[in-house]
């Protein structure tokens, strides 16, 4: 027979871990729309927060793993935009069409390759944005 203290500890956890799969459930049955608005009022919280890791961060010169993240990215936008016929899709489901045909094999051997050559372009953007080259002055 568990003791009064033991007792109370052991409901306590159970009732966290109940809350936790309520929560998690909850989330999941949320719309795109209702989980964005979560997601900005998250923002919302840790304004303050982000605003100073910015601060810091833009003092630093990019990590090799940024640099490949932001090639990455640069890669995926170029081969989305090249696939939806040259525009930037704007809806929801002419994304998900774009993402489906990007994530196919050749076109992931493609992003690929592009994010290898593209990394040497993020590091000269970073370095110019850094030394405030590239005609912007007050950045960095």
């Amino acid at each position: 027979m568990l003791k009064f203290k033991q007792f109370v500890e052991y409901v306590e956890d159970f009732e966290l871990e109940e809350e936790d799969d309520e929560q998690s459930e909850a989330v999941k049955r949320m719309s795109f729309r209702q989980r964005q608005q979560r997601s900005r009022l998250a923002k919302g919280k840790n304004r303050n927060k982000m605003k100073l890791g910015a601060r810091r961060q833009k003092k630093k010169i990019a990590d090799p793993k940024r640099l490949k993240r932001r090639a990455r990215r640069s890669a995926r936008a170029a081969l989305i935009k090249k696939v939806s016929g040259g525009k930037s899709p704007s809806s929801v489901g002419a994304k998900n069409v774009a993402m489906g045909k990007v994530s196919t094999g050749g076109m992931q051997k493609r992003l690929v390759r592009k994010t290898t050559i593209g990394v040497k372009t993020a590091r000269k953007r970073d370095r110019a944005r850094k030394s405030g080259g590239a005609g912007r002055t007050g950045t960095g």
